[in-house]
């Protein structure tokens, strides 16, 4: 658009294909490092520790609607690691783009669905050890799939049909903003990613060899 600048990436590889890139810290930022400057913006009683934010009830995060990240390019993947505190008892959408992209827990079970749950959803059952310790939670969505990793290693991939597309609201950390009432997520949330590419099993595998060890705590 005429006088409008607007900030794009050129890449490669699909790692660098990355639009939202947050980091936290005890000082109570949440910020951006993807060169988009999609800073997040902080609500309710948030706790902050030196490199994590802790949601609950009404203590969310949501992302600026930039045009970075409500466009669709036909793939997205999704990277946060998360520490859940307890077995929720109802859903807890603590990565989210309204109910349209999402990743969840539901009791001892963890799902990602992308493009609608209508195309299909990544659901697994979780062991009973598996709360209270750091995860790397990835899913990668296409027109022609969905994929979800933990802790690097694939643990499903289900064929779907039709396509991603942009929707109107916006990426929230601990809650759906869709459901704005409920399905609040009660978790530390490290660092959390947005990729506007489909990334492969040897790229979700690097980034939790490379950061494993910042959470090991």
């Amino acid at each position: 658009m005429l006088g409008k600048e607007q900030r794009v990436k050129v890449y490669a590889d699909a790692l660098d294909a990355c639009v939202l890139d947050a980091t936290f810290s005890d000082k109570g930022t949440a910020t951006d490092r993807s060169g988009f400057e999609n800073h997040g913006e902080s609500h309710g009683p948030l706790q902050w520790g030196e490199n994590y934010v802790q949601t609950t009830r009404d203590a969310y995060i949501e992302f600026p609607a930039t045009p970075s990240l409500m466009q669709s390019t036909g793939a997205i993947s999704l990277m946060a690691w998360i520490k859940p505190l307890k077995v929720p008892r109802g859903y807890a959408d603590f990565f989210s783009k309204g109910d349209y992209t999402v990743m969840k827990l539901q009791g001892r079970q963890i799902a990602f669905f992308a493009g609608g749950w209508g195309r299909g959803t990544c659901e697994v059952t979780l062991p009973e050890d598996w709360f209270g310790k750091w995860h790397l939670v990835t899913g990668v969505g296409t027109g022609e799939h969905l994929a979800l990793y933990i802790d690097g290693e694939p643990v499903q991939r289900i064929a779907v049909s039709g396509t991603i597309k942009a929707t109107e609201l916006p990426w929230n950390l601990g809650r759906n903003a869709e459901m704005p009432f409920s399905r609040f997520a009660d978790m530390q949330i490290g660092s959390m990613r947005i990729f506007g590419a489909e990334l492969n099993e040897k790229q979700v595998k690097s980034v939790y060899d490379r950061e494993k060890s910042q959470y090991q705590h």
